[in-house]
């Protein structure tokens, strides 16, 4: 990893201590650009999926795929294991 400053080691040293996944009765979520479900959809993403989360500060949080999309999805759609 390069870290560029001091914050990007915490969050690494936080989220990897903690993983984060989706979990979603209907089997997938959806990755919002932005904290409302009136929101464009930029992309789903399926439940079990282990993501990044970039803020956790409101009740979406901005999230990073595998993949490397970011976007919203709501807090009661993650589940930390």
């Amino acid at each position: 990893h390069d870290f560029d400053n001091p914050k990007e080691i915490i969050d690494f040293l936080f989220n990897s201590s903690r993983g984060y996944y989706i979990e979603d009765p209907d089997g997938y979520s959806n990755i919002r650009a932005d904290k409302s479900t009136s929101s464009k959809i930029l992309s789903r993403i399926k439940s079990g999926e282990k993501i990044d989360v970039l803020d956790d500060t409101s009740n979406w949080y901005l999230i990073k795929t595998k993949e490397g999309l970011k976007g919203y999805v709501h807090k009661s759609r993650i589940k930390i294991k």
